[in-house]
Order: structure tokens, then sequence, then C-alpha cells
């Protein structure tokens, strides 16, 4: 089974690209301390999770790969191209790649995506956003016509 069996297609929606990396989390935890005076910490710890990040005609999602011989993929991330905002590059050693829609900044290490190649990167993303805002109003106003 591949990954891209992992994916649930909506009516008309198709796989545009993909591209395998990691989705870095951060989780925050409660350490508690030995001494009255301080009692707990609360440390934050990035985490790093392997998978795939896939653009469709609607959506961009992350598909989270389990196991060590066999994978299996699990979506985790599922942002509609309508929603989707700014697409950013940092890093001076180690890029990354920030993604945000209207809620939260997601930040992704891609394999093979240096800085000198993000623009390619993030104009192939932009476009397929700018092409479902278009189709979204080009539904709404068939709708308001009926």
């Amino acid at each position: 089974m591949s990954w891209q069996d992992s994916i649930f297609f909506e009516k008309g929606e198709k796989l545009v690209s993909s591209w395998e990396g990691n989705q870095e989390s951060v989780e925050k935890r409660v350490i508690y301390g030995t001494t009255p005076y301080v009692p707990y910490k609360v440390r934050e710890i990035k985490k790093l999770k392997r998978g795939i990040l896939a653009l469709t005609s609607q959506r961009l999602l992350f598909l989270e790969a389990h196991g060590v011989f066999g994978k299996s993929y699990h979506q985790t991330l599922s942002i509609p191209l309508a929603k989707l905002g700014e697409v950013s590059v940092g890093g001076t050693f180690i890029p990354f790649v920030s993604i945000a829609d209207d809620v939260q900044n997601y930040v992704f290490h891609i394999d093979g995506i240096r800085k000198n190649e993000f623009s390619e990167f993030r104009r192939r993303i932009m476009d397929c956003c700018q092409k479902r805002r278009e189709e979204l109003e080009a539904e709404k106003g068939k709708s308001v016509l009926l």
C-alpha cells in the first residue's frame, strides 16, 4: 500500500505534488524538581514527525509515516487551500519551511528544499491556492444565480 492510498480525495480533487520530510511540533512537558523552591519547570520540546507533505488541487496535507519495515501513513494535517496564508523559508544551517493558515503556523523540514530552491516550491503551492480560490468564487457566483 502506497502513501497515496492513505488520501481520501474529495470530489474533483487530485494530487498535484508531494515532498518527503518532517513536520516539526513543539510539545510542552512538565519536569518535576527536587527542591521546594522550584517544584516543577515547563520545558518546550521539539518533535519531528516523518512523512509526506502532499499538495492536492483542494488541500495541503501531511501524512505521518508509521512503522520501520512496513510503512503505513496517517493523515495528521489538512489545510484547505482557500485558508492557506503565507509560505516562507527560514533557518541558516538547517532550512525549514513555514506554512500558515488562518489558525496557526506549521513548520516542515522538506528533503531537498534549500533556500535557493524554495521559490519554485512556494510558487507551486501559491498557484494552486489562487486557482482554488478562483474555483470557489466561480461556484459561489453560480449558486447566487440559481
